[in-house]
């Protein structure tokens, strides 16, 4: 069987971060330039930014980087992300924060993950 990895998407003040899931009792590992924005963005919450970040996912899911996905964002961005997300994209996401966790440090994300993912 093979294993199943999980992306978490967070977006929001400060910018995505993605973090890698592998399954329980195995945290969280940050992924440094999953998402490469190539110019800065107007705001935080735009449409440009939310189309850059589900381009960035589509490319990762086609080559297989994860197998499902789970959303934390502030309840705009998260909008603008579904619309921007094609339907297989959108098929694999696993569940959704409607919050905006990129304030937070490795270990509160990890306690506000726990009723989405095992860690």
């Amino acid at each position: 069987m093979t294993p199943t990895v999980a992306w978490v998407l967070l977006a929001g003040r400060r910018g995505p971060r993605v973090y890698e899931y592998h399954g329980p009792d195995r945290g969280l590992c940050a992924l440094k330039h999953a998402i490469r924005i190539t110019a800065p963005p107007p705001g935080p919450d735009t449409p440009e930014l939310a189309r850059d970040i589900a381009a960035a996912l589509e490319e990762a899911h086609r080559n297989r980087a994860f197998d499902s996905l789970i959303l934390a964002a502030g309840p705009r961005m998260l909008g603008l992300l579904r619309r921007a997300m094609s339907a297989p994209l959108r098929a694999v996401v696993a569940a959704e924060l409607c919050n905006d966790l990129t304030t937070l440090s490795d270990e509160e994300l990890a306690r506000h993950l726990g009723g989405a993912i095992a860690l």
